[in-house]
């Protein structure tokens, strides 16, 4: 097949894309999801000061979670803090795009998609909040536990 050829849809596509990867030095685009977060990792320079504090940021959340585990109100705070940064991240990637050359990174992580804020910013700050929502279950839970003992030790001492 030339370089020049039409390509029809099906095998055609395969004959296609090993064209382009022969013609362009050797490299390959990710066919996996392995290779998609590999190819993802090694794009980040993860020196980046940017890129360092949001993961301290992270770190921090992290912490506090765990601190304050058994104070609701503490948690809820904490909660609704992940709920509003979560949802301030298309408005942080839109302002990134603009100015990212003022954020110290290296390159412009942020493409009009999201995948860097939503991996990076996003993901981890649901993942946070999903802890929260299960620390709060099992706290939840144990507090159903002690009333119902309670409850049934009350009920125990009123037959006697």
């Amino acid at each position: 097949m030339s370089d020049n050829e039409d390509y029809s849809m099906g095998d055609g596509i395969n004959d296609f894309v090993n064209t382009i990867v022969k013609n362009n030095g050797g490299w390959a685009i990710p066919n996996t999801f392995l290779e998609n977060v590999e190819a993802f990792y090694e794009a980040i320079t993860w020196r980046d000061d940017f890129i360092i504090i949001i993961l301290i940021i992270h770190l921090i959340f992290l912490i506090l979670i765990i601190i304050t585990r058994k104070i609701w109100q503490a948690q809820l705070s904490l909660l609704i803090t992940c709920a509003i940064l979560t949802m301030s991240a298309e408005y942080i990637n839109i302002y990134g795009n603009k100015n990212w050359k003022l954020l110290h990174v290296s390159q412009n992580y942020f493409d009009e998609q999201g995948i860097f804020i939503g991996v990076i910013y996003c993901a981890p700050l649901l993942f946070l909040s999903f802890i929260i929502v299960i620390q709060n279950v099992y706290y939840a839970s144990s507090l159903l536990i002690d009333v119902k003992t309670k409850q049934f030790k009350l009920q125990q001492k009123k037959k006697q």
